[in-house]
């Protein structure tokens, strides 16, 4: 379904990596030449690197640089990393909306609509899972006045600091974006927290006892092929230093992120984290007490407090739900049926 649904918005060709080598998958996705199934082997990451450390951010890294050099290889103009639990979503058909794309932007930046999981399981959870979170705006830097931001984000848009170990340390100019998106995503945010100022007052509070969105907040990139980069890290690619990207961030595109695909596929992702089969660097505080919650209940033995967790850290009562639509904080999507078809 994963696959039918991005060719049939408009992808050409799709790099799958598995982590499973004998997923069976591979053999029924085989005969489709616009899939190249890539197992990752042993001897797949021998021919990558020297020295493999197990963590996602590692084997990702290289898996999408891999990526890069096929894409460019085989005349690709655009590349996308998104991970299995991702969809592209589009207001717009999506290559005319690349088409669209100034010849000076190199990078196109998509906002994440995080999905709110309604029930325990599901059988199709792309179809049957409907609301989102957005947020609007973007969590780049710790907003104080619009006239301070909009000098600052003017050519500062997506700051890395040089260390993530020193919090002194002076942020990098990375990316470089036009006037308007800076506008638009210092308004969003400001207006991100005015909502989320009256939701509270009217009792959706729940909503934000931790961080709005459980997943990321980031979102994804769209690459144009051929840019000279250091790096394409998951949420967007790095620049050698010294360069500056051209980015742009989409208004017609985001990335829809199923951050709970039902409890067993919650409980799975984070069974894997807790007994070090995925190593996790960098994650953010809020996922890093996700895990540590977690870990407790699991070592309880009780599949209902799983189920409690579960429902604590993702389920909302209906009366946030229709605050949350009400003031634009979250939305429903239903995707057409047609789109999971194979064409």
């Amino acid at each position: 379904m994963f696959v039918n649904y991005h060719l049939n918005v408009g992808v050409d060709h799709m790099y799958l990596f598995f982590d499973d080598p004998n997923d069976p998958a591979i053999e029924a996705l085989q005969g489709n030449a616009q899939v190249t199934c890539i197992p990752c082997t042993p001897d797949h990451w021998a021919q990558l690197t020297p020295s493999l450390d197990g963590s996602i951010g590692q084997r990702q890294l290289l898996n999408s640089k891999l990526a890069l050099k096929l894409a460019e290889a085989a005349g690709y103009t655009w590349l996308s990393h998104i991970d299995s639990d991702e969809l592209l979503y589009s207001t717009r058909p999506l290559k005319t909306f690349l088409r669209q794309i100034p010849a000076a932007v190199d990078v196109v930046h998509m906002p994440p609509l995080e999905a709110v999981p309604e029930a325990l399981d599901y059988d199709c959870v792309f179809q049957e899972m409907t609301l989102f979170k957005q947020r609007g705006g973007m969590k780049v830097v710790a907003y104080t006045s619009v006239a301070k931001e909009l000098k600052r984000l003017r050519s500062a848009f997506l700051r890395q600091k040089v260390s993530n170990s020193d919090p002194e340390a002076q942020p990098v100019r990375r990316y470089e974006v036009g006037w308007g998106d800076v506008l638009r995503l210092t308004l969003e945010e400001y207006l991100f927290q005015a909502k989320q100022a009256i939701a509270c007052r009217l009792g959706a509070a729940r909503a934000f006892r931790k961080e709005y969105f459980n997943g990321h907040l980031i979102g994804k990139s769209i690459l144009r092929v051929g840019i000279n980069v250091k790096e394409v890290e998951r949420h967007r690619p790095i620049p050698h230093e010294g360069d500056i990207l051209r980015a742009m961030v989409a208004r017609d595109v985001r990335v829809l992120h199923f951050d709970a695909c039902g409890f067993e596929g919650w409980k799975l992702k984070w069974l894997r984290r807790h007994q070090g089969l995925i190593i996790a660097a960098n994650m953010r505080p809020v996922r890093r007490l996700q895990l540590q919650e977690f870990s407790a209940a699991y070592e309880q033995g009780d599949m209902e407090k799983l189920i409690e967790l579960y429902k604590q850290q993702y389920f909302l009562t209906e009366q946030e739900k229709a605050i949350l639509v009400r003031l634009g904080l979250a939305t429903r999507l239903h995707l057409n049926a047609n789109l999971f078809q194979a064409s």
